[in-house]
């Protein structure tokens, strides 16, 4: 079951700061990420596999270029 959490972060996040929907080859609207960055932060106070996932996500597949940039300082993403 914790893995199946910190996937869940960990995904979530990474979907968050890719530049372009894999579906829809849409620029993901700002307002959709940080619903996932908020929902995140929340469920990270509770549960704290998903918040390693979170955290993880920085280092999920490198090679891929990254929309980071709206991202809070404060964030658990740069932990």
């Amino acid at each position: 079951m914790k893995s199946i959490f910190m996937w869940y972060g960990c995904i979530m996040m990474a979907k968050a700061c890719r530049e372009k929907d894999a579906v829809l080859n849409a620029p993901i609207p700002l307002e959709h990420r940080q619903v996932v960055h908020s929902l995140l932060m929340e469920l990270s106070k509770t549960n704290p596999w998903i918040r390693a996932g979170f955290i993880s996500a920085r280092s999920f597949r490198p090679s891929i270029s990254k929309v980071e940039n709206w991202i809070p300082s404060d964030s658990n993403y740069w932990t």
